[in-house]
């Protein structure tokens, strides 16, 4: 008879029964939920399900989830702000979709006497300039490490640089896309952009800018150049370019920042046309038209090996540095596919003697 293990925890060699900590996650009781947190939890499920397919449908269900006071503006706001920045491809969506709540949303009324009133978009620039002042890296130095500074706190030190930095970009991308649309005015974005420059501490004097901070400028400029160069801001722009042209040379700044500003000048320069194809957001269709396209090129290449009509390059443990069908240094030739049995026409084989 097999040996029969106890399940209870209070029996001879049961394991021990388990209790819960204090502050253990536990499932929200819908009950519990009071009407704005009922609705919050909704408008967070329909964002969290928005794709490039999905979206004309979920923008209507996301303007009819039943936006009744601004505490579930701010909140829908605050989550459509930590899916752009954390999914920067996405930027473009969002900012489309921030255009159509700022379209449909209600608007309303301050609880301060003469206050202004709570729309969408007065929200939405609320929350751009407090991520801008909240990630700005550049804008106090960071504190020197401890001298005695343990690898693990180092690692905890740079993952968190890591993530502010990420989230400024992400700031500045979206940024740059709702300007596109016209949701926020170029008067706001000449002032970060300055700020970025140091052109609002040091309007004569040049000075360069933190790293992070130089990133986040190529970043803006790169989404939104094209639609702020224009005669109006022919004076303000060709002093940003001016000083980019010093920044791209200076060496004070790592050769990944300057290459950024390079790209930016040359994007400039070819009518604001990136070197490199934009990665935008890519629909389900498209990927499995691509999977087709590669499955497609696969079986041609497979189909002319077979046929004689290419050569097989030898696999890197075997070959040296031959190419064109000469032996690697101290490796095989060279040879064609072989049908089973028999040798492909012109490949040598080795004589019998040593």
């Amino acid at each position: 008879a097999g040996r029969s293990r106890s399940r209870g925890g209070g029996g001879g060699g049961g394991r021990p029964v388990l209790k819960p900590s204090a502050g253990a996650w536990t499932r929200t009781n819908q009950n519990d939920l009071d009407e704005e947190q009922k609705v919050i939890k909704a408008a967070t499920g329909i964002l969290n399900k928005i794709t490039v397919e999905k979206f004309d449908s979920l923008q209507k269900a996301l303007l009819e989830v039943g936006i009744t006071s601004p505490t579930i503006l701010a909140a829908i706001i605050d989550k459509i702000f930590d899916k752009a920045l954390g999914e920067t491809h996405f930027a473009e969506m969002y900012a489309q979709l921030c255009a159509i709540l700022h379209e449909g949303c209600p608007v309303f009324e301050s609880d301060e006497p003469e206050g202004k009133p709570i729309t969408f978009k007065r929200l939405l620039l609320q929350k751009c300039q407090y991520e801008f002042d909240r990630h700005r890296v550049g804008a106090e130095p960071p504190p020197s490490p401890p001298a005695n500074e343990s690898q693990e706190e180092k690692l905890t030190r740079e993952l968190k640089e890591m993530k502010t930095r990420k989230r400024m970009i992400g700031n500045m991308i979206f940024i740059g896309e709702l300007f596109n649309r016209k949701l926020i005015a170029v008067r706001v974005i000449h002032e970060l952009i300055n700020k970025l420059f140091l052109i609002d501490v040091s309007p004569e004097t040049f000075k360069v800018p933190a790293p992070d901070d130089v990133m986040a400028l190529s970043k803006l400029l790169e989404t939104s150049g094209h639609t702020l160069d224009d005669e109006r801001a022919a004076q303000h722009v060709a002093l940003w370019f001016q000083r980019l042209a010093v920044l791209a040379s200076t060496k004070e700044l790592p050769a990944r920042v300057r290459f950024g500003v390079d790209d930016v000048i040359a994007m400039r320069k070819n009518g604001w046309q990136a070197r490199r194809k934009k990665q935008g957001p890519t629909t389900i269709d498209e990927v499995h038209e691509a999977a087709a396209k590669k499955e497609q090129e696969q079986y041609a290449f497979t189909a002319r090996q077979l046929s004689g009509g290419g050569r097989m390059r030898p696999p890197p443990q075997f070959g040296g540095g031959g190419g064109g069908g000469r032996p690697g240094r101290g490796g095989p030739q060279d040879v064609r596919l072989l049908k089973k049995g028999a040798p492909a026409a012109g490949v040598r084989m080795p004589s019998g003697g040593g």
